[in-house]
């Protein structure tokens, strides 16, 4: 053998290897200079921008610490490699290849960052990574955009899209076989299930269903002389369709559709399927040729609409796991939007139970009201609120729910709702609360046409009340779409290749196991996982539980409802406070205007005035009375509040009382006992009454401003009794004036399209319900909510009027009376109103003729029109004065006649 010196198996010099030998003596030397330097200097090294650059790997890397440790030495001298020996990087995606040079021995050595696996469909190795981030992309809902966008902000190398296609290729089919291997499970349970609660289920059918239908015999027994097979089991499923894009009841042009069916024994997925209008690979296809060969999905060739349909025959007449445990669809639970039963009618031999879902019933039911309540033909009073709509329906559900399977009582319940909110309760059921506490306050309807249009629509409902009976729900269905929307959203587009499919069964499988879904595809793939990912799984199924436990409570239930009606209550309240502040288009023709417009409704954050601060006392004061006539019916019951302090009184029934004011108040007399609703209340006289108001004005210690809404009504009747009283003189001493929060509201929002009754603005302005309205108290605390929220103090101050302008309007309106008997006359020619507006003037019928007698036909007009400034203030139609004219000059012309005939 050759004596001479070699190096990597070639010859070499003496100088060269001595060269080499004091190379690796300098590399050494470094090496454990750098292990001596102390931590301070280690830091500084690390932030110095130069040497980062300078180094080969700049950012961060994902590496399999264990299987990176075991491997970082030498090939050639088994050396330790050091991250600074990294002379070259091969990046896999997520992965990469370090290229090691050994300071030692100068030999270079590749070191993978984590494992790799065989691919099952080409046998190539690749790194497990990369299919665990493809994996980690379907399940978290990202795409190759979303993820690249962490990346880069993780300081993490991007990874090409085409390698995450790829590897969702991989892992994606994988996915599909484990959530169909969890429906054929579910599936397993929900027969077991079936057959042992078919007792339960059959009340939830139609009476008139076969002895036979949930375990119906198996065919086969005849077909091939088997003896004693498995029946077939017909189950509940509940089914509805989700779709890849946003559409509305004008425009439904989604490329993807899913669809499952779930039991409702078990709550999960039994069966799933997917239908797509495209394959962007096809197209490509025709365009550029040749063909490439390609996992195609285009399955539907109808529009999107039609989908639903198509794949419920799908799943209900084909599904593959279905026929292989003898399984049959008995009901089928889902909305009323589509043709999905009597498709599925056409291709099964047998007849399926239609069951509604009781969510989009109820919706139904809510949307038919609002119909109602859009014209006054139907609810002439307007009866119909919100709130009233929301009662309702929460009727129909406690109807349905409480009398859950039974169709005659279901049938009852419904029947009886209107009569329920009419006040007849004699046919009510356990959830009526009517009579049975002190503080009971319901929904109470007055209008008989109201009722009777009511009466039609819940009749209808409880004719078909057989659907919605079991009061079964696809809500489980609902869920399932909402989650596939977290794994494709609609804003992207998934829908052109398999992905959509690979997503929804994530979805699907997800529903059915969970989250350790993940760790299956990776078992069957031999991907290796370690703790992280079983510990991430726990905690995730203990999360579910407790949430699912949680939100089951009636507590949290009712929580959620309060939190709901809040939240709803503080949007309305800054709506309507701010005014139009956003709306279609609102600024296309006169942009200027309108935000002129919306800056002035726009009042600030607060309170329109401090009460504490004011010279008078603004009280805002509300009457329940007998009837408008202040001379035949009572003031019933009195209620005034100032800040926190309040006067309430019911007073003693002297008169009858008005049948149409009980309607409205719920005040009723028998004898001389006052009833509120039925139930009796305590009444004093008037002078106890009105002496205890002194001394309520007494309390507040300043004089008061007293507020009402329509204020010219209960502001004459206050009076009135007052007088009557004889405590007027006294009561002036404490009473500024009054002032009516109706004329300030319609002044300060002129341009509202809505009504301006104290309900509407509560609930338009405040949220508040109506419920208990028409009762002093309740009307009082809306008044007072409202004026302190919206209106300011001056406008009140300004608007007031005294005791004695209230004194003298209850004197005119006395003349008017008087005056109103001589324009029997007239009483074809003119209008009550423009009676009443001549009576106001002064002026007489007597007075018009005898103007017309001794003064002529001009100065009559003058009378008539009564000119300020060359305006007419009291009849402004000339149309109106010639009629009057005309009456008079017949009138005239017959009393010359008759004085001819007496004179000859």
């Amino acid at each position: 053998m050759s004596t001479r010196i070699r190096h990597k198996g070639q010859f070499s010099t003496e100088k060269k290897k001595n060269c080499l030998k004091i190379r690796s003596a300098n590399g050494q030397k470094r090496r454990h200079e750098d292990d001596s330097d102390d931590t301070e200097e280690m830091q500084a090294n690390c932030s110095d921008n130069l040497e980062l650059d300078s180094h080969v790997v700049q950012g961060n890397r994902i590496v399999d610490v264990g299987y990176l440790s075991k491997r970082m030495y030498c090939s050639s001298c088994k050396e330790r490699l050091h991250f600074d020996d990294i002379f070259k990087e091969i990046k896999k995606g997520a992965a990469a290849i370090f290229c090691f040079r050994c300071q030692n021995c100068l030999a270079t050595t590749e070191v993978k960052s984590g494992p790799e696996y065989k691919n099952p469909s080409s046998g190539r190795d690749v790194f497990a990574i990369n299919t665990k981030v493809a994996l980690g992309m379907l399940h978290s809902g990202f795409g190759p955009t979303q993820l690249n966008k962490l990346f880069s902000i993780m300081d993490l190398p991007n990874i090409d899209a085409s390698i995450l296609k790829n590897h969702e290729r991989i892992v994606g089919p994988v996915v599909e076989l484990v959530a169909q291997e969890s429906c054929y499970n579910a599936a397993k349970v929900e027969r077991s299930s079936t057959i042992e609660n078919k007792d339960i289920l059959k009340h939830m059918l139609p009476e008139n269903i076969e002895e036979d239908f949930l375990l119906y015999p198996n065919p086969i027994q005849k077909i091939y002389n088997i003896d004693n097979p498995d029946p077939i089991v017909r189950i509940f499923v509940s089914f509805d369709m989700g779709w890849s894009q946003r559409g509305n009841g004008y425009s439904y042009d989604s490329l993807n559709g899913y669809c499952a069916i779930i039991g409702m024994q078990t709550g999960k997925v039994l069966d799933f399927c997917n239908r797509n209008r495209k394959c962007r690979q096809c197209d490509v296809n025709k365009v550029l040729g040749p063909e490439k060969v390609h996992d195609c999905r285009l399955n539907s060739f109808s529009s999107a609409k039609a989908m639903e349909a198509d794949g419920a025959v799908e799943l209900v007449t084909n599904s593959t796991i279905l026929k292989t445990l003898d399984l049959e669809v008995g009901a089928f639970i889902g909305d009323n939007d589509s043709s999905s039963i009597a498709a599925i009618q056409k291709n099964i031999n047998y007849t399926i139970v239609k069951l509604s879902d009781m969510n989009h019933t109820t919706k139904g039911v809510g949307k038919a009201l609002h119909d109602l309540h859009k014209s006054k033909l139907t609810d002439p009073d307007q009866e119909l609120s919100n709130d009233t709509i929301k009662h309702l329906q929460r009727c129909f559900t406690y109807a349905v729910k409480q009398n859950d399977g039974d169709h005659a009582k279901v049938q009852a319940a419904i029947y009886n709702i209107p009569f329920h909110v009419y006040g007849m309760h004699n046919n009510c059921g356990t959830w009526c609360k009517e009579g049975t506490t002190e503080n009971y306050s319901g929904v109470r309807l007055k209008n008989e046409i109201l009722f009777d249009n009511l009466l039609n629509i819940f009749q209808k409902l409880s004719d078909c009340s057989s659907k919605f009976a079991a009061a079964a729900s696809s809500q489980a269905n609902e869920s399932l779409n909402n989650s596939m929307c977290s794994k494709a959203p609609k804003r992207l587009s998934y829908s052109t290749s398999e992905s959509i499919d690979y997503r929804f069964a994530c979805t699907v499988a997800e529903k059915n196991c969970g989250t350790s879904y993940t760790r299956e595809v990776m078992e069957m793939i031999n991907i290796p996982h370690f703790m992280i990912l079983d510990q991430y799984i726990e905690k995730t199924k203990n999360s579910v539980l407790l949430k699912k436990e949680k939100a089951a409570k009636p507590e949290n239930k009712k929580r959620r409802v309060e939190l709901k009606a809040k939240r709803s209550q503080l949007r309305n309240v800054k709506e309507n406070a701010e005014g139009s502040t956003y709306q279609s288009n609102m600024s296309l023709f006169d942009a200027s205007d309108n935000v002129e417009k919306c800056i002035k409704t726009i009042p600030g954050p607060y309170l329109q005035f401090d009460t504490q601060e004011l010279e008078y006392a603004v009280v805002f004061f509300d009457l329940e009375t007998g009837g408008l006539d202040s001379k035949t019916r009572d003031i019933l019951q009195v209620c005034m509040k100032f800040e926190n302090l309040q006067f309430d009184a019911f007073l003693t029934p002297t008169k009858a009382i008005d049948p149409q004011a009980t309607k409205i108040n719920g005040l009723s007399r028998e004898q001389k006992q006052l009833f509120l609703n039925g139930q009796e209340v305590q009444t004093v006289s008037k002078k106890v009454a009105y002496l205890t108001l002194l001394d309520y004005f007494k309390k507040i210690n300043k004089k008061c401003i007293l507020v009402a809404h329509n204020c010219g009504f209960d502001s004459l009747r206050l009076v009135l009794a007052l007088q009557e009283v004889s405590l007027l003189e006294e009561s002036k001493k404490w009473i500024h004036g009054f002032a009516d929060s109706l004329a300030l509201f319609r002044e300060k929002y002129p341009e509202r399209k809505s009504n301006f009754k104290l309900t509407t603005l509560a609930q338009d302005f405040l949220s508040m319900s109506d419920n208990g309205a028409h009762d002093a108290r309740y009307d009082v605390e809306m008044l007072q909510k409202l004026s302190i929220t919206y209106l300011d103090f001056d406008s009140i101050i300004n608007s007031i009027k005294t005791v004695d302008e209230v004194t003298l309007k209850i004197q005119v309106n006395e003349n008017v009376k008087n005056l109103l008997i001589s324009y029997a006359p007239l009483n074809n020619l003119l209008s009550k109103g423009m009676q009443k507006r001549l009576c106001e003037a002064g002026i007489s019928y007597y007075n018009i003729v005898e103007t017309y007698k001794k003064l002529g036909v001009e100065k009559t007009i003058l009378l008539l029109r009564k000119d300020i400034n060359g305006k007419a203030t009291v009849i402004k139609k000339q149309s109106i004065i010639d009629s009057i004219t005309e009456h008079l000059s017949s009138l005239y012309d017959v009393e010359n006649e008759m004085g001819i005939e007496n004179e000859t």
